[in-house]
């Protein structure tokens, strides 16, 4: 999926922050991709900017002297209500995201921001849906303006919609469904074995000493060795299990109809499977035993988030 600015059409962001050396950062880093940039230090002067300009996404940090960031984020729904909107903040957790998202922010970036690539790759993934969204408006104009174009309109419609819809719920790096996807699901599982007697099981996997290899080998290893193990995981589980990347090296796999002995045995097969494909990569790895950083699970009574032990198996520690 394209994320960088097309030469022929190139993504307008308007990036706000207080500080100028993060403005002068961001702004130079996206132009360097390919994006027109405009700048604004302060919530007021970004809204100005969106009342006289269309751009495909708006950075903002959070916190700003007189209108702060979720205030610009609202009140530019009202003047630009396709355009998605990336956070910027110095506050990494998961109650800020969870505050973003409600917001209404498409995505999240977290000071100093050091990693220029992800800069971009955010800032392209919303611009992008915001063009796609826009797409949606103007097909349906379309469809209001010429019944003769209903079918072919209604079926570039769904491709989009279907588009956005995987966008929304898909890591875009591994494949797997993302953090916000996995939230989501694991609160209808859990409710759905706490109603009915079936087992469930989740197991946390987290990639020990994740940081010490991708400064070894850098960010295209650290990427290969995070594709493999997610290629690893979908070949290890069913159809019916759920498989998301959840953080930068831990990756949940929710196991319905699992009890915790299964759940195990599953575990293990991840270990192994890791662990005979790990030299694949190249970069002179060892196969050494790792940690599944959580698993829990029930095969009778409630279900619920304290039900949780650590076992000393999971994917191989790169």
């Amino acid at each position: 999926m394209v994320t960088k600015a097309l030469p022929d059409a190139p993504y307008r962001a308007l990036v706000v922050d207080d500080e100028p050396t993060i403005l002068n950062v961001v702004e130079r880093v996206l132009i360097d991709a390919g994006f027109e940039v405009l700048t604004a230090s302060s919530g007021e002067a970004a809204l100005s900017e969106l009342k006289a300009k269309e751009f495909d996404v708006l950075l903002t940090d959070v916190h700003m002297d007189g209108m702060n960031g979720f205030a610009l984020i609202q009140r530019s729904e009202q003047v630009a209500p396709t355009m998605k909107t990336v956070v910027m903040t110095g506050y990494d957790s998961y109650e800020m995201l969870q505050t973003a998202l409600r917001t209404g922010a498409h995505d999240y970036l977290t000071k100093p921001l050091e990693d220029h690539k992800l800069i971009v790759h955010t800032a392209g993934r919303a611009a992008q849906a915001t063009r796609l969204v826009r797409s949606n408006v103007d097909l349906i104009a379309q469809l209001r303006a010429s019944h003769a174009l209903l079918e072919t309109a209604n079926f570039k419609l769904r491709e989009l919609n279907e588009e956005l819809r995987v966008q929304a719920n898909t890591d875009s790096l591994t494949g797997l469904y993302n953090r916000r996807y996995i939230d989501t699901t694991l609160l209808k599982e859990v409710s759905r074995r706490n109603r009915y007697p079936d087992p469930l099981s989740v197991t946390l996997i987290d990639v020990d000493q994740f940081k010490r290899f991708n400064d070894k080998h850098g960010h295209k290893g650290g990427d290969m060795a995070l594709k493999l193990i997610a290629e690893t995981l979908k070949h290890c589980a069913r159809n019916t299990d759920i498989v998301g990347r959840y953080g930068g090296e831990e990756f949940l796999v929710i196991l319905p109809m699992t009890t915790p002995e299964n759940a195990l045995s599953f575990a293990e097969r991840v270990r192994v499977a890791v662990a005979e494909r790990i030299m694949d990569l190249g970069c002179g790895l060892e196969s050494r035993r790792g940690r599944l950083d959580g698993m829990a699970g029930r095969s009778g009574g409630a279900f619920a988030a304290d039900h949780r032990r650590r076992v000393d198996h999971g994917v191989p520690d790169p």
